[in-house]
C-alpha cells in the first residue's frame, strides 16, 4: 500500500516538472519571436526612414538642377522672381547668378603684364585685412614664386629648398593655381587665416582678367583704385539701392567704367578694371523638406551644357 501510494504521489510531481519544462520553453519561444519581431519591424522603419530621406536628397537635386536651368535664360535680372521659389513650399529652388569678375584673380594679380601692379594690389588688399606691410608684401612674392615657371627665388620669396626644409618635397608646383584654395599651401599663408578667416573664397582663378566694379566688395575695390575703404562706401551703397543690397531691383550698378571711375572720383584703377565681365557664378540651392543640395557652377556667360563650364561643385 505504500508503495502504492508513492507512486502515486511521485507521478503527479514528474508531470508538474515536464509541464514547467515545457512552459519555460514555450515562453523562451514566445520571448525569442517578440524580439525577431520588435528587430524585423525596427529594421523596416529604419529602411524606411532612409528611403525617405534618400528620395527627399534626390527631390532636393532635381530642385537644384530645375534652378541651374531657370538661370541660363539670359533675359532674367538677378531680382527676377523666378529665380526663387517660396521658402514656405515643402520643395524649391533659389538660386543666385553673380559675376566671378567681382572677385579678383589670383594668377592674374600674381603673373604675366600686370603682375607688378597685380602685386600691389595684391600686398594693399591684404593690408586691408589686417597684415603689417612687411607680412604683406613677403606673402605677395612668397605666392609668386609659388606659382611662376621658374625655381628662382625672389628677395622674399620661398622656392623650392624652402618647401623642402618644411618636408615638402614637391612644393611650390611652379604653375598657376587651379582653384584659390591652393594658395593655402604657401608659407606664410596661415596670417591670412588669422585675420581673414576664409579668405580663398574671395578670390577666383576663372576670369583671368580685370576686377568688375559692378561686383566687387568696397575692400577690392579700395585695394584696386588706392582709396580708402571708407571713401568707397557712398559708391558702393550708391551701387546697391536704397535697401543696401547687391542683385536687387533698386540697384544703381554703372554701365560704364568711365561712369563707375566718375563716381569713384579716380581717373584710373591700378590694376585692370570693368564694370561686367563674362565669366558668372552660378550658386543653386534646392531643397525637399529636410533635406538640401547646392550646386555651383562657374561658366561663360551665356554659355549652355559643358561647353563653357569652367567648375562645378555639388554639396549640401
Amino acid at each position: 500500500m505504500k508503495s502504492l501510494r508513492a507512486r502515486l504521489i511521485l507521478v503527479p510531481a514528474a508531470r508538474v516538472r515536464r509541464e514547467g519544462a515545457a512552459l519555460l520553453l514555450v515562453l523562451w519561444a514566445i520571448a525569442f519571436l517578440m524580439f525577431i519581431l520588435v528587430a524585423t519591424f525596427g529594421l523596416v522603419g529604419d529602411n524606411a526612414m532612409v528611403a525617405s530621406t534618400a528620395r527627399a536628397e534626390v527631390e532636393a537635386w532635381l530642385q537644384a538642377r530645375s534652378g541651374l536651368a531657370v538661370a541660363s535664360r539670359p533675359d532674367l535680372e538677378p531680382w527676377d522672381l523666378l529665380l526663387r521659389n517660396d521658402p514656405s513650399l515643402p520643395a524649391g529652388y533659389e538660386v543666385a547668378v553673380l559675376s566671378e569678375a567681382g572677385k579678383p584673380d589670383l594668377n592674374f594679380m600674381l603673373t604675366g603684364r600686370n603682375e607688378q601692379a597685380g602685386h600691389r594690389f595684391l600686398a594693399e588688399l591684404f593690408q586691408i585685412w589686417g597684415l603689417s606691410e612687411g607680412e604683406a608684401e613677403v606673402l605677395v612674392e612668397r605666392m609668386a614664386d609659388y606659382v611662376d615657371v621658374d625655381d628662382a627665388t625672389r628677395l622674399n620669396g620661398a622656392e623650392s629648398d624652402a618647401y623642402a626644409d618644411l618636408g615638402r618635397e614637391s612644393a611650390p608646383p611652379n604653375r598657376p593655381f587651379t582653384l584659390p584654395e591652393e594658395a593655402r599651401g604657401v608659407i606664410g599663408a596661415a596670417l591670412l587665416d588669422a585675420v581673414r578667416p576664409g579668405w580663398p573664397s574671395e578670390f577666383t582663378t576663372f576670369v583671368g582678367g580685370p576686377i568688375d566694379l559692378a561686383a566687387a566688395n568696397a575692400e577690392v575695390i579700395a585695394a584696386a583704385t588706392g582709396l580708402s575703404p571708407s571713401a568707397v562706401v557712398d559708391f558702393v551703397a550708391g551701387r546697391d539701392g536704397e535697401d543696401g543690397m547687391a542683385h536687387t531691383e533698386d540697384d544703381m550698378v554703372p554701365e560704364s567704367l568711365e561712369e563707375a571711375l566718375a563716381r569713384l572720383s579716380v581717373d584710373t584703377g591700378l590694376v585692370p578694371l570693368a564694370v561686367d565681365g563674362d565669366v558668372v557664378r552660378i550658386e543653386s540651392f534646392g531643397w525637399a523638406g529636410d533635406a538640401g543640395v547646392r550646386i555651383v557652377e562657374v561658366r561663360r556667360q551665356g554659355s549652355l551644357g559643358d561647353s563653357g563650364l569652367l567648375y562645378y561643385r555639388e554639396g549640401k
